[in-house]
Order: C-alpha cells, then structure tokens, then sequence
C-alpha cells in the first residue's frame, strides 16, 4: 500500500454502528441516543438478520446483545468474524451477565469489548465514541506499520538486534530473506552471518562488530555475501550500542542491514564511466592522465617514457561511408589492437573522439620508442573487414618524450597533440617528435581555427572572381570563383594561411558552401543584366565526401534560379582518388542536373591517366606549374608537359583551360597548341564581384568557347 491508497477514513460521526438485539424498545433506544451524534445506526432483532446486515454493510461497531431467542449472541459474533475483512470492525457484546466465563466465551467468540446492562446512556455515548478513536487510531497504526513494511521490503531493509553478551542476533523476516535462512528460524548468531560473508571480508566484519561492542559505540560496515541462492550481494550494515539495564556492562547493537547490490552496481558502472570509455572498454583521458602523473611521481632513473597521441586519418569519412554504428566497429577494432601493445607494459587510452593516447615505458633509447611507432602504424594500416568489406585506416601519431621535451604532465600531453597534428597536416600516416617550435606553430593553428568558425558565423568569407577569356577574342567567356576571407581587423587573409586548416577540421564544408550561394546569387543579377557566363567553383575534398553535396547545390540553383549549365565544379586530382568511385558517382550526379564538370592541378598528384578516362569529366585544366616554364629558360620540357596535357584533353574531347598565364609568349604557345581558354595575371588577377562586373562589358557571347 502507497501512500496515495492509504484509506481515507469518514468522520467519526459518519461511523456505521449495527445494533442487534431482540427488544425493539432497547434498539429504539439506542437509536436515538447514538443518531444525534452524527452515526449511521442499523437494527437487528435476531441473529440471523445481523449476519446478513454485517455482510452487506460491512459495520464499524456493532452493539451485539448476548441473550436472543434462536442464534444467541455468542454464535452471531463467531459468524460475523468468519467473513473476511471482519476484523477492522469492532463487536461489543451488551450482557447482564458479568461473569468471567461468560466474559471469557464472549471474547473466545470474537468480541472486542463489553457493556453491562442495564445501560448507562451517557456513558453509552462516551462509550462509542471512544471505541472508534481507538479504531481510528489503530487503524492508522497499521496503515503506518504496513507502508513501513513495505518500504523496507523496497528497500531490501532488514531489522537485527545483536545480544553482546550471547552474540546471538535477532533478525526481521526481510533480514531472514536477504540472508536465506529459514523463516522459522527466530535467530542468528555472529558465527553463522560470517559463514556467508566472502573470506576476504569476514576479518573486517568481526573486527568492526567485536570494537562496536567492546567501545559500545556506532558501527558501519559493507561486505559481500554469497547466500544459498547463489547470489553475490553487497551488503550495508550499521548500528548503535544500547546498554541492558537488567545486566550492566552487557546490552544490544540494535540497527539494520540492507541489500545495496544494486545502488552499488550503479555506483560502480558510474564510476566506471568517470575512468574509461564505454565504446572501447579503454581507460579514457581522465585515466590517462592519472597514469602520467604517476609516472611524473617515481619517474625511472635509467629510462625514458614517451607520450604518443594516435589520431586515425579522415576518420569521418568511414562514419559516411559506413554510417556510425559501422565507425564504432572500426573504432572497436583499432582499439583491440592496440591494446596489445599492453603486453609490453604501456598503456593505452581513449583519449577523444578519433584519437587514443599510449605511454610507451621503458624506453632505452629514442630508436627503441621509433620502432614501436612504425610498429603501431603497420597494425593501423591493416585493413579491418566490415561486412565482407576491406576498410583502410591510417593514423597520425605524435610524440613526447621524458624528460627530453618536457617534464610535466600538461606540456608532455600538449606536445604529443601538436605534434600529432603536424603529422596530420603532413598528410597522415606518419610519426613527429614534438618540438617548442611545432607547439607555437600549433597554437597559432588553434587560434586560426577559432577565427575561422568566427568568420563562418559572420559570414566574412567571399568569392573572388578570376577572369577566364576566349583566346581568339581575348574577352571574357566565364570565371573562376575564388575564395578570400576579409577579416575585421587584418584585412585580407591568403587562402594559403587558412584553407589547409579549414579543409582538416572540415570547416572548408560551411566556407564553400557559403561561397556556392554568394555566387549563384551573383550569377543570378549578373545574367538579369544579359551576361552569359560560366563559374567554376574548387571543391575540396570533405565536401565532394559529404552525402547531401549534391542535393545542396540542386536547391541552390533552385533557390535562386540559376541554370545549372551556367556551374562548373572543380575537383582535385588527389580529390578523385581518395575514394574514386564516390568521385565519380557525384560527377555523374552533378552532370546529371547539367553542370559542368572539371579537373583542377591535373598532374600534380598521381598522374593517372586511366583516371581521365573513368571519371566524368567535361574540362581539364592545365597547372600554373606547367605554364609558368614555357619559354622561361627554367625547365628543359620548355612546355612541352603542357603541350602533352592540351593534345591528350582535345583526344579525350575535353575542353582545356590553361592557368597561371602571366606572359604574351606562354599566351602565343598554348594558342598555338589548341588552348582556347585561359586564365592568369596576364588577363586579369582575382578580384571582387563589383571589379569585375567592370571587365563584363567586353564580354561577347560564349556559345563559341562552349
């Protein structure tokens, strides 16, 4: 019973009193001295009808008389108390007979109480009155003991007296329930709740009940128990000494013991998590902290430890391919393996995210730490199978040693992650040794990228446009959108000094996206005012892998109203071959839609020419590197790459546009080879939108270039 169900007893002088007696004169009389108290009175003139009355209306007093013709008192009180729910009623019997026997047979029948007749009717009124506040009262008592009850079974809260002098224990029957004994058995003693106590704890527990009673004092203490049932339990128990006045210098350690297995499974699966990674079952970087300051405590007097962080490479790009539970898989794998590298003695952690942490102990010499690296990335590369799927990992690690780069806890940890992210900006896959210089370099990284999500937010990011002309009109025909940051206070910022930061945190997603709907936008005014112009927009990488970029640039060209012919989308060589054939299902996608399609820094990277012709290409563009040698005296091909470039694209039926040109001779050459498109200072540098709405007067019409 809660709280909520306790019953809501009626007012006393709501009670319901059954009066039973065959003199119509006495029930009458009864009525009206008990009525104007505010009880709802029932009469009976034999037994029979009291026994039904009782039944229905289930009474709170009844006034049962002793001697009626037929079923006398005695036998209706016995039938009354048969029913179940009788025995929060209370039966009075009224008799002139005062006799202990009879008393006794009466209360043997089930009575509560007794009148002698004749009737006293004052005191018949006092009488009554002060029978239901018993009842109400004890009612209420029970209620109290019930809930009480209950909450200690909730609880799994049992009830002990230890006698000090016989050190036997009285227990409750939650008590006998959480230690398995026997419900018939009315006590235990110190040596038997020992018996169930784990070995390793039963010293502890008969020490601290032995000094309870010995000092007389609290007590409190928690063990394991194993009981019958063969369950593991932990066990809370306290108490308090109370002195025996009847035998000085002896008394009870009254208290209680619960069963707290569960509270403590929580506890401790709370605390687990304060300390390790769930995902990894690895301790995680709270941990791993800990365990550098303690080596920092005791550091050896022979030997080096080194800090490694080991941060897996583009590890987003497995979430998209493999969707997170597929990430958590590999993650789950990766761990595995390091976790042998604890055989040695190192340790391993979840530190965040991507990214683990190793105390590599022990180390002789610097050469001994540089081959457990290359050993660390040998068994990162190897690929994890996921749905009968090969899956590639490589990692960027990072290095601190003791007590070579620092001594303490936080420039030891800070300088394995700058240095962890030097090896990411160098492409992954690889180790570096932190250096002072490398920890700046780091922080200036740190607060670029702050400056950036800055800049993101406020929109500081714009497009600038590179004119790209027809080398029969030299006019303009399209141009390539640029992306330059204004900065409030430094002004313009190089994309050199931001874009690689951008594009290996993945803010390089909202600044392209952000520069995508500032030139559609721009698009759309400048094609209002009759310029047919083509815009090649560079996307890097994270962008071309996110699973939404296409349908983002389709509600662009919705939202503005833009003709998807009037888009050209620029992707890396390196782009393409990081995940080829997503390359080339987004390449179709966008030609889909009637975007164009182009290859930017073509032989830059890994010069795949079976690359040209899988992927869905409709321009290739010529490198400023392979421009700039032309007629320059620098290079012995003398352009003859770019000469190369230009035959193979017109081959493949691509158009080709050349890039970095600066000087008449390399313009005069790369004619004379078939180029005819180009872009460079020769033309024109990139420039803002307002500039170079200026140079679009000379545009003629670019149905020819196209």
């Amino acid at each position: 019973m809660t709280i909520s169900d306790k019953p809501k007893r009626a007012p006393l002088h709501k009670a319901k009193i059954l009066v039973v007696d065959d003199e119509v004169l006495i029930r009458e009389a009864i009525t009206l001295v008990l009525e104007p108290e505010g009880y709802q009175v029932l009469t009976a003139e034999n037994g029979n009808d009291a026994v039904e009355l009782f039944r229905r209306y289930q009474p709170d007093l009844v006034l049962l008389d002793l001697l009626m013709p037929g079923k006398d008192g005695l036998q209706t009180c016995k039938e009354m108390r048969e029913f179940s729910g009788s025995e929060g009623a209370t039966i009075v019997i009224l008799t002139q007979l005062d006799d202990p026997e009879t008393i006794s047979n009466a209360f043997k029948a089930g009575a509560t109480d007794y009148i002698i007749k004749p009737i006293d009717w004052f005191l018949l009124q006092q009488r009554v009155a002060l029978i239901l506040q018993n009842m109400r009262l004890l009612t209420n008592f029970n209620v109290i003991d019930q809930e009480l009850a209950q909450a200690q079974r909730i609880a799994r809260l049992g009830i002990l007296h230890i006698n000090t002098l016989t050190k036997h224990i009285q227990i409750s029957d939650i008590s006998k329930n959480i230690l398995d004994l026997n419900a018939d058995d009315e006590s235990c003693s110190i040596p038997k709740l020992l018996e169930f106590i784990h070995p390793e704890d039963r010293t502890h527990v008969e020490f601290v009940l032995n000094n309870a009673i010995n000092e007389k004092s609290l007590y409190i203490v928690e063990y394991r128990l194993h009981n019958h049932r063969d369950e593991d339990m932990v066990i809370l128990q306290q108490g308090e000494y109370i002195e025996n006045i009847k035998t000085p210098g002896y008394g009870w350690l009254n208290g209680f013991l619960q069963d707290v297995t569960e509270s403590r499974k929580i506890r401790d699966n709370l605390e687990y998590q304060n300390y390790y990674d769930i995902l990894t079952d690895l301790p995680n970087r709270k941990s791993f902290k800990i365990q550098v300051k303690h080596c920092l405590a005791s550091p050896p007097d022979d030997s080096l430890f080194a800090i490694v962080f080991i941060g897996l490479d583009r590890f987003s790009r497995v979430n998209d391919e493999l969707s997170h539970a597929g990430g958590d898989k590999v993650m789950k794998t990766i761990a595995s393996r390091l976790q042998q590298f604890e055989n040695n003695g190192h340790i391993v952690c979840h530190h965040h995210s991507d990214v683990f942490s190793m105390l590599i102990r022990n180390i002789k010499h610097i050469e001994e730490c540089t081959r457990t690296l290359n050993v660390i990335l040998k068994c990162i590369r190897e690929p994890v199978v996921i749905d009968a799927k090969d899956i590639y990992v490589t990692a960027s690690l990072g290095v601190s040693v003791f007590p070579l780069e620092s001594e303490t806890d936080d420039g030891l940890i800070k300088g394995s992650e700058a240095a962890m992210l030097q090896s990411r900006y160098y492409g992954g896959n690889q180790y570096t040794y932190r250096t002072v210089e490398m920890e700046n370099s780091c922080k200036l990284r740190r607060q670029i990228e702050r400056d950036i999500r800055s800049a993101i937010k406020n929109e500081e990011f714009i497009p600038y446009y590179q004119p790209q002309i027809d080398t029969s009109s030299r006019q303009i025909v399209s141009a390539e959108a640029l992306t330059r940051w204004i900065h409030p206070v430094k002004g313009l910022i190089q994309p050199d000094d931001f874009i690689p930061i951008a594009e290996e945190t993945g803010l390089i997603i909202d600044i392209e996206r952000q520069i995508l709907s500032k030139v559609c936008t721009q698009l759309k005014d400048w094609i209002a005012q009759g310029y047919n112009l083509r815009v090649g927009i560079n996307m890097a990488a994270p962008h071309i892998e996110q699973s939404d970029m296409v349908s983002f640039i389709k509600n662009i060209l919705t939202k503005t109203e833009v003709s998807a012919s009037a888009l050209d989308i620029e992707i890396t060589e390196r782009t393409a071959v990081k995940n080829q054939l997503d390359s080339i299902n987004k390449l179709n996608a966008l030609r889909e839609l009637g975007i164009k399609t182009s290859m930017d820094d073509f032989g830059t990277g890994y010069s795949s020419l079976s690359l040209l012709q899988e992927l869905p290409l409709d321009i290739l563009k010529v490198d400023k590197s392979f421009v700039s040698c032309i007629h320059s005296g620098l290079k012995a091909d003398k352009g003859a790459i770019a000469a190369a470039i230009i035959a193979m694209s017109h081959s493949l039926g691509l158009q080709v546009i050349a890039e970095g040109v600066e000087t008449e001779q390399q313009f005069a050459f790369l004619q004379d080879m078939g180029c005819h498109i180009m872009q460079g200072y020769l033309f024109g540098k990139p420039m803002p939108a307002s500039e170079f709405e200026k140079l679009l007067p000379l545009q003629v019409s670019v149905q020819k270039a196209l």
